[in-house]
Parts: structure tokens; sequence; C-alpha cells
């Protein structure tokens, strides 16, 4: 029978070709990791900012300094909120 292990090879030939291509595919899997991992950093560090800055507020009433009013508190709550939210649409465009 001539051919009979087509079906077979065929299987083994495509298995090799992944063997083959795997470190490509880690090295693409290693540039994804590293660049959440980064992006992740950069919200974490917009984070800490947005809690410092909420946080200066009770600071200034302790100290007996002039308030900031809750407006510019608010505002900046909400550009850090939307800086966040741009980061997070970046992310999920950049995995797609």
């Amino acid at each position: 029978m001539l051919g009979g292990n087509r079906a077979q090879l065929s299987k083994y030939n495509k298995q090799l070709h992944l063997l083959q291509h795997v470190g490509e595919y880690r090295k693409i899997a290693f540039a994804h990791v590293s660049a959440t991992i980064l992006k992740l950093q950069a919200m974490g560090a917009e984070l800490e900012e947005l809690r410092t800055r909420v946080g200066s507020a009770e600071l200034q009433r302790d100290y007996g300094k002039e308030p900031v009013p809750l407006e510019m508190h608010i505002e900046s709550i909400r550009m850090g909120v939307e800086r966040l939210e741009a980061g997070r649409e970046k992310a999920r465009e950049a995995e797609r």
C-alpha cells in the first residue's frame, strides 16, 4: 500500500513545524508580557499619584492650611480616572 502513511507524515510535519517555531512564539509572548507589565506599572504609578492627591486634602485640613476647593479635588480625581481608563482602553486595543 503506497501513501498509506500520508496522514501520519502530514501530522509529523505539522508538529515539526510547531517545534521549530517555539522560540519565535516564546519571544512574541515574552514581548506581550513585558509590555503588559510596563503598562500595569504605569497604571499603578497613576493610581498612587491619585491616592496622594486625594490624601493631600486631608493633610491640608489637618495642618490648618487653606483648604483646596472640593471642585478642584473632584476635577483632579476625574482627570486621574480618565487617564486610567484611557490606559486600560489602549491595553485592550493592543490585545486585539
